[in-house]
Formats: structure tokens, sequence, C-alpha cells
């Protein structure tokens, strides 16, 4: 249940994404959480997938195997969506995604790439996890890392706020 996304599947070019993907949202989500909380959000998301994808084959004799990291890499990805809701990604360098889209589109990809749709329901388990966990909270995470932290447009105000501040001071 914890050793599946060790498999391999797939080509090394799919590989090859995946290593790129955890780089780029598991650097940024680790600096937010520190080290232990991520590793612990992680392991949760992949405990899940595995729980959630066993009891569904085992429930509805559904056979198949549980290989690669791509749906908990989907809950990682659901997660960082989430908790950067208005961020802008540019998808392959064309495509201009907010981080809710990311979100969105990770739990489709979840759905519809466990192969089966009764396991596609749940391959969504660790989806909804991530999606409590970005709104509710990580337990012990900074309130700013999470989906409430201040928008761009906030940041940008609130620095002028505190420039026009200095500067009136300044004039004193």
């Amino acid at each position: 249940i914890l050793t599946y996304p060790l498999a391999p599947t797939g080509s090394i070019l799919g590989l090859l994404f995946a290593l790129l993907t955890l780089a780029w949202v598991g650097k940024t989500t680790e600096t937010e959480l520190g080290s232990k909380r991520y590793a612990l959000l992680l392991l949760a998301f992949v405990a899940s997938a595995g729980l959630a994808l066993t009891l569904g084959g085992l429930v509805f004799r559904i056979r198949f195997a549980m290989e690669g990291g791509w749906i908990p890499l989907s809950a990682l990805l659901v997660y960082w969506g989430l908790t950067h809701r208005t961020d802008r990604v540019m998808l392959y360098g064309i495509l201009p995604l907010t981080g809710l889209w990311i979100a969105i589109l990770s739990a489709v990809i979840a759905f519809f790439g466990s192969g089966n749709p009764v396991l596609g329901l749940f391959a969504l388990v660790p989806c909804t996890l991530a999606w409590t966990l970005a709104d509710q909270g990580v337990p012990g995470a900074s309130p700013r890392t999470l989906a409430n932290r201040p928008t761009k447009r906030e940041l940008e105000k609130e620095n002028l706020l505190r420039d026009e501040e200095i500067r009136r001071r300044a004039r004193r």
C-alpha cells in the first residue's frame, strides 16, 4: 500500500514528467509546510490512494495493478492548486492556468487515469483529502500557507500602503 508509487509504469518520458511535476510542486509545498509536514502529507496521499483503490478493487472484484505514483501526485497537485488558487502557471509554456484549474484538471486526470469508472471514484479519495486539507489546513501549518492566504493583488495593495506610510513618516 505504501511502495506502489515506486513501481515503474509507462515510459521514461512519463517518469520524467512525474519527477518534474514533483520537483515543481513539491519544492513549493515543502517550503511552505516544512519537510516533516510535507513528508506526512505525501504519506497521507500515498496511503489513502493505496487503501481506497485496494478497497474498491476488493469490494467490486475488479482486478488492477497498483503501480506508479500518478494518483498521489494528482492529490499533491490538487493541494497545491487550491493553496495557490490565483497563481497563474503556463502549462507547457502555452496554456495559462490558475491554481484552481490545475486542481480541477488533476482530479479529473486521477479519475480517468485509473482505467475503470468505479475505481475512478476510489481514485478521488486522495484528491478529496487534498481538497479538505487545503481548505481546512494541514495541522500545525502556518495560516499564511493555506487557501486563505492573501492574493497577489492584496499583497501589492498592502505593500503600497506600507510604502505610503514610510513616505509620510519621512516627510515629518
